[in-house]
């Protein structure tokens, strides 16, 4: 009886395994709605300042779509361009200059961009990280 019971355990989390394997990885080609958008400075290793904001409105939403254009009404990006590890990922300004985040998370609900700049300013490394915070608009 025993063994019965452990093979069909054993088979029970084989199917969940290769249930799990077989979901479809998140994509970017969605609408996310910006939710959190911090900016930190680092001097030294050390927080000198953080700014957050949070005040977005539907205007604000930033629709990825699969053709690799972005419509965020207007505002700043017409483009991207993913990274062939799907982990960087840059936004073309309609000026044609470039920025290039690394995408920190995504998943069907959530995308998080990170982007990083270091420089040293009077022998002091400075550190800026932005991160912004989106999570998948209405349809």
């Amino acid at each position: 009886m025993k063994k019965k019971y452990y093979r069909h355990r054993l088979l029970f989390g084989l199917m969940a395994v290769i249930s799990a394997c077989s979901q479809p990885a998140a994509s970017i080609v969605h609408k996310w709605q910006p939710v959190k958008f911090t900016y930190t400075i680092y001097a030294d290793n050390a927080q000198k300042e953080e700014k957050t904001d949070t005040h977005f409105t539907p205007v604000d939403v930033m629709d990825f779509k699969a053709d690799g254009t972005i419509d965020d009404g207007g505002q700043r990006y017409e483009a991207y361009r993913l990274s062939p590890d799907n982990k960087n990922i840059t936004l073309v300004e309609t000026n044609g200059a470039t920025r290039e985040f690394q995408i920190k998370t995504l998943t069907n609900q959530q995308l998080i961009l990170q982007k990083e700049d270091t420089t040293t300013s009077r022998q002091v490394l400075i550190k800026m990280v932005m991160e912004i915070h989106f999570k998948q608009a209405d349809k």
